[in-house]
């Protein structure tokens, strides 16, 4: 479990999800910003398969 971070069903985050948090918090250089509806469309557009 990553701290701060709980799941619906209560289970342990995968090795992947773990993955994508590090990789937030490297993007957001450490900060610890708000989910706004900007930044997720943002990211949902990057993450779009071309």
């Amino acid at each position: 479990m990553v701290d701060g971070v709980r799941l619906p069903d209560d289970s342990s985050l995968t090795d992947n999800e773990k993955a994508w948090v590090e990789f937030i918090r490297l993007a957001s250089g450490g900060n610890d910003p708000a989910p706004t509806l900007k930044a997720i469309q943002a990211l949902r557009k990057a993450l779009e398969p071309e």
